[in-house]
């Protein structure tokens, strides 16, 4: 299905706010698309599309998103894949109330589906790098050193939820993961089901909030590589940086750049990038629009989260070297059936004029591909014009990049 033209319309969003709280409506969605996004409307003003890509929980099939409301009477949303495929209720959309609710193929119901209440989630703040939790979660510990924490959204802070099936809470203990541990004077730790922050054996209820980096008031924008050495221009708090803004630091991710503002309890960030050479990407003279958070900005695009993170998968980014006079380019391979045309797999040309694209693919993952201009008429070939071999690859796991080259099209 396709989003409404109400929907399609609509600016720049609201952002995801705590949890669950008078204000705030907690969608929990069944899965229909997998790797579901929600676009919404909290405040009158629409996310930019696809949406916000929801999260995992550890309920299996099941996705969560927390939107604050501001006082307002409900959430309209539609859900969709990522990739142009949308459920948007015939055109009519999805209503939420403030509140905690479960949508599973269309049917609305009050509550988390069986199994959330038993959740216990931990941010752990820096104190070992990469930090591991050993826990028993339900009268048996996991074998050590434990499970790696996920990044979080918030810089400092590693986290990690665990269903504990309706038992009163979860024991645990944090390691580096080689043999440096964090066992509480060999008291352990202990959390009852919830929400906690875990900062130097300090334990508190709720999410971390608040401080650079991250916080309730703060924005932190992963700029992926249009421009080589982009700046930030923007307005936090009704005044603008003197052009051309500030020079966005390289981030941890290949090809991303960082930068983290705080905007003192305001609503949102205004902002629009540049090469500082003079050279703008003003959303055409739109500008962008970032709620409190963490946000990772991808050639106009603008998805929740920072980039890589979460799930069992890893970034792949394919770069193209084309022919000068290239205008278009599509990846064809067995993860999309041979499609020479489809646009889930079109590359986006890149501030170098090169020829980009990210797959989320599990670690060991072979493919097959070729690229074409959109038709198998126009597919790459050799340079004396014969058939071109299908190229390959295998994935390693993490952050990864190849550059291929294309020296002659089909229909060139």
């Amino acid at each position: 299905m396709y989003v409404n033209k109400a929907a399609l319309n609509g600016g720049g969003g609201g952002g995801g706010g705590g949890g669950g709280g008078d204000d705030t409506v907690t969608v929990y969605y069944k899965e229909g698309f997998s790797n579901p996004y929600i676009h919404y409307n909290a405040n009158g003003t629409w996310t930019t599309p696809p949406g916000v890509k929801m999260e995992d929980t550890v309920v299996d099939g099941y996705y969560k998103y927390t939107v604050d409301i501001n006082s307002g009477t409900e959430l309209e949303a539609v859900f969709n894949d990522g990739n142009g495929n949308w459920d948007n209720n015939d055109e009519k959309n999805y209503f939420f109330p403030a509140g905690t609710w479960t949508f599973d193929e269309g049917t609305i119901t009050a509550g988390a589906p069986a199994g959330i209440d038993d959740e216990v989630t931990i941010y752990y703040k820096e104190g070992f790098s990469n930090p591991y939790i050993h826990y028993n979660a339900n009268g048996t510990w996991t074998t050590p050193p434990g499970v790696k924490m996920d990044d979080s959204d918030i810089d400092g802070y590693y986290k990690f939820t665990v269903n504990i099936n309706s038992g009163t809470e979860l024991e645990a203990v944090f390691n580096d993961g080689n043999g440096n541990w964090d066992n509480n004077d060999e008291k352990n730790y202990f959390f009852p089901a919830g929400t906690w922050t875990f900062d130097e054996g300090t334990i508190t209820a709720g999410a971390p909030s608040g401080g650079g980096g991250g916080g309730d008031d703060s924005v932190t924008v992963y700029y992926r590589e249009g421009f080589s050495n982009p700046y930030i221009h923007y307005n936090a708090n009704g005044t603008w940086t003197t052009p051309p803004g500030v020079k966005m630091d390289s981030a941890d991710t290949d090809r991303y750049y960082k930068y983290t503002v705080n905007i003192n309890s305001g609503t949102e960030l205004e902002a629009v990038f540049n090469d500082g050479k003079g050279n703008w990407d003003n959303n055409d003279e739109k500008n962008y629009f970032f709620p409190a958070g963490t946000w990772t900005f991808d050639n106009g695009l603008i998805t929740s989260g920072a980039p890589g993170g979460g799930g069992d998968e890893d970034g792949l980014t394919i770069i193209l070297d084309a022919p000068a006079d290239t205008e278009q380019v599509y990846l064809a391979t067995d993860l999309n059936e041979w499609d020479p045309g489809d646009e889930a797999y079109k590359l986006t040309k890149n501030g170098d004029g090169e020829f980009e694209i990210t797959l989320d693919l599990e670690e060991g993952t072979s493919f097959k591909y070729k690229f074409t201009q959109g038709s198998w008429a126009s597919v790459e070939v050799s340079s004396d014009g014969g058939d071109a071999p299908n190229r390959s690859y295998t994935t390693e796991g993490g952050s990864e990049t190849i550059t291929d080259t294309v020296v002659r099209w089909n229909n060139s």
